[in-house]
């Protein structure tokens, strides 16, 4: 999901994103727009560009369970 045109996190309601969450695993461009929405428990990738290049990542397990 591409969150970026998204004006706030209400429009979620209309995109039935508690539902999305409930059946399946989402990969979330844009997540700083899920407000109230962040799930808890996610798996965060950061892609880094510093240069033509390179690339890094960055993977964080948020309270995911064991």
């Amino acid at each position: 999901m591409d969150l970026y045109r998204l004006a706030d996190d209400s429009a979620l309601y209309m995109l039935n994103f508690p539902g999305v969450l409930e059946e399946c695993a989402c990969v979330i461009e844009w997540p700083n727009k899920l407000g109230a929405f962040m799930p808890a428990q996610r798996l965060d990738v950061e892609i880094l560009a510093p240069d033509d290049e390179r690339r890094s990542v960055a993977v964080d397990a948020s309270t995911l369970p064991e």
